[in-house]
């Protein structure tokens, strides 16, 4: 075989080229992979970051429960909506009465739309509430303690880790 023929010129261009390609397509890969990892990277920060706000928040707002500075049902929906973020802790069985509150106040009518309602609708709607509250009062701010004491840890926890 003679690979100075005319003939092999197209064979041996198609070669070059298809190993160019093929440098070029692990090149491409080389560049997602780095571009992955940092953006992996970047949302485990973020994670982590909106997991520490979220924590600091409950921490808050369990505390601002126990010492009566807002009611117990914007403390509970707000407690159930921040416990999301928490699987673990949301788990707990000491935190069973926050998601049984909101399942019984979780579509009371908020902001605007309360705003909105007649005076007879907000008249029942805040007799409900208070009924609700009366009910669970004890045992939500127990489990606010609880979600204290169990942030306190995991805080500590993280500040060792660190």
């Amino acid at each position: 075989m003679d690979f100075n023929k005319p003939i092999f010129y197209p064979f041996i261009i198609t070669i070059f080229g298809l190993g160019f390609y093929l440098f070029y397509l692990i090149y491409r890969m080389w560049k997602q992979k780095k571009y992955n990892e940092t953006l992996w990277e970047n949302l485990n920060k973020f994670n982590d970051k909106n997991r520490t706000n979220a924590i600091e928040s409950m921490r808050i707002i369990a505390l601002a429960v126990q010492q009566d500075q807002c009611t117990l049902t914007e403390g509970c929906i707000r407690l159930k909506k921040l416990l999301e973020h928490t699987p673990e802790i949301k788990k707990m069985p000491e935190l069973n009465v926050i998601h049984l509150m909101y399942a019984e106040v979780r579509n009371f009518a908020t902001h605007d739309k309360y705003k909105g309602l007649s005076l007879n609708d907000r008249y029942k709607q805040d007799k409900t509430r208070v009924a609700v509250e009366h009910r669970y009062e004890t045992e939500l701010k127990d489990a606010c303690r609880e979600l204290r004491k169990t942030l306190k840890k995991i805080s500590i926890e993280n500040h060792s880790n660190v």
